[in-house]
């Protein structure tokens, strides 16, 4: 991408030095020169001395929302760039903000100045660019103003954040699995030493190995049911299933998860009436709250997680409640995306996939959700059932 768009910005010298040689513009030269500009996918901004656009392309109209009219001879491309990123790439050039941050090096260094900035569109809506600036010189060799190439690389940034993220999560799977494969190895070979000695360890021994045994099931699941998402082949049943029993059996299985951690754990689903039957997915819905009260418990170690269901006009409400860690807004942002992990640190600390809440909105959505309120402390859902 680098190496392209360089060569097609020192091209675009070339073309525009020639423009200002001709003193006829309506040779067949000019005018191919002209189309090229115009119809090229690369934004091209050329500008005088004084920052003044000139020609402003198609391209960059379309990457924009501006028109030519209402740029070309009336602003400056700093009406395009983030004001921070402006400022403090006058600091690191050590001048005044202003039009000369992006000209002083193509100016001053004779070369092709080539980073990226965020652009903001005319609706204020913004995206990320990669530009090549260069200076314009005449046959003179005389300065005569300056040419910046651009393309809009936000899908390249997106892909390549998702191809870290699939690195890292391919990393964390690696050690979530490497644990308790090592568990179950050291614990089985003990069983052999142990086996006529001490009857008692051997009971704690292979209690340990069947916690590790399910800890691995439990991220093969994951790892498969996000495969049958992926592949559009992930099934939701439908059958009568009790809500009491779903919040019970989930109490009673998260219940020992809490103790380890010390956290206390209430779970309020008095409001749903003893008798309440409805249609659904018992296993997926058990799925859904255990993952989302799973990961309040892993967070909130020695804290408190309460856990509030009600069920009305045919919509399940569940509220999570815990005084953990918490989440700000870009990790609320990404909450639901595969791979994603707050931080590498966090990961290495509370261990996981990445993948929980990633399934959970999925199945969530197959059930008809409605709504993820993504407070700081109070994630709300809403299955329709």
């Amino acid at each position: 991408m680098t190496v392209i768009l360089v060569a097609f910005s020192l091209a675009c010298i070339g073309y525009i030095a020639y423009l200002h040689s001709r003193s006829h513009r309506d040779s067949i030269r000019t005018r191919a020169i002209e189309a090229i500009i115009e119809t090229t996918r690369y934004g091209v901004i050329e500008t005088d001395l004084n920052g003044i656009i000139l020609i402003f392309n198609p391209a960059a109209e379309k990457m924009l929302g501006y028109q030519a009219e209402e740029i070309i001879g009336k602003v400056t491309p700093v009406i395009i760039h983030a004001h921070d990123e402006v400022i403090a790439r006058a600091m690191e050039l050590g001048i005044a903000p202003g039009f000369d941050v992006f000209v002083k090096n193509p100016r001053e260094k004779r070369e092709v100045e080539t980073r990226e900035w965020i652009y903001i569109r005319k609706d204020k809506s913004t995206f990320t660019s990669f530009l090549s600036i260069s200076a314009l010189r005449d046959a003179s060799d005389h300065l005569i103003g300056y040419v910046g190439v651009f393309e809009d690389i936000t899908n390249l940034k997106e892909w390549q954040q998702a191809q870290k993220m699939k690195d890292e999560f391919l990393a964390n799977v690696s050690h979530e699995l490497r644990t308790p494969l090592n568990a179950v190895m050291g614990l089985s070979k003990l069983i052999e030493v142990e086996m006529e000695s001490n009857p008692e360890k051997i009971k704690d021994y292979a209690h340990d190995i069947h916690l590790s045994g399910k800890h691995l099931l439990d991220i093969v699941n994951e790892l498969l049911d996000f495969s049958k998402i992926q592949a559009g082949k992930f099934q939701i049943e439908k059958m009568q299933l009790s809500l009491r029993k779903v919040f019970k059996d989930c109490y009673a299985i998260l219940l020992s998860s809490a103790k380890e951690k010390c956290v206390t754990l209430h779970c309020n689903y008095q409001q749903i009436d003893e008798d309440q039957y409805v249609e659904g997915d018992e296993a997926r819905l058990k799925q859904v709250i255990s993952n989302i009260v799973s990961n309040a418990i892993k967070f909130s170690e020695n804290g408190i997680v309460d856990i509030y269901a009600q069920y009305q006009d045919q919509v399940l409400f569940v509220v999570v409640k815990d005084n953990g860690i918490g989440m700000n807004e870009e990790v609320v942002k990404n909450l639901f995306k595969p791979f994603y992990q707050a931080d590498g640190s966090i990961t290495r600390k509370f261990g996981g996939t990445g993948l929980g809440l990633a399934i959970s909105k999925n199945i969530i959505d197959m059930m008809g959700g409605l709504k993820w309120s993504p407070a700081t402390v109070q994630p709300e859902s809403r299955i329709k059932l």
